[in-house]
């Protein structure tokens, strides 16, 4: 699911807004939402990796525990750097939301929460 979000983002962030339905501030094209749900995908799979590990409850092994993951875990990493590297267009992309793109967000918001509602369910 959070790969088919990730394309709609990539979708809207190419297309410019319909009429009526673009920007507030009356621009031709929107500026996307890419650099957001990169930071919205890493906080998820952050969130995750540290709900499992604080079930037991919080230390500061889970901190090391995450460096660890970070620094071990490419995936785990190029999802991090990732976020962390358009981290400063986020403002501007929220300024700019399309119904399109607040409605992406939206989605991925809810899929993050239930992710997190699934591992606090794990046994």
């Amino acid at each position: 699911m959070l790969e088919k979000l990730l394309k709609m983002a990539e979708e809207s962030s190419k297309t410019p807004p319909k009429e009526n339905q673009g920007n507030h501030q009356g621009d031709a094209v929107s500026t996307g939402i890419k650099e957001t749900v990169e930071v919205i995908e890493a906080l998820a799979l952050i969130t995750v990796f540290l709900t499992r590990r604080i079930k037991d409850g919080i230390g500061a092994d889970d901190a090391m525990a995450l460096m660890q993951k970070i620094m071990s875990d490419p995936e785990f990493l190029a999802v991090f750097t990732r976020a962390v590297d358009g981290i400063n267009e986020i403002p501007n992309e929220l300024s700019d939301l399309n119904f399109d793109e607040s409605i992406t967000l939206g989605i991925l918001g809810l899929s993050f929460i239930k992710d997190v509602v699934n591992t606090l369910s794990e046994p």
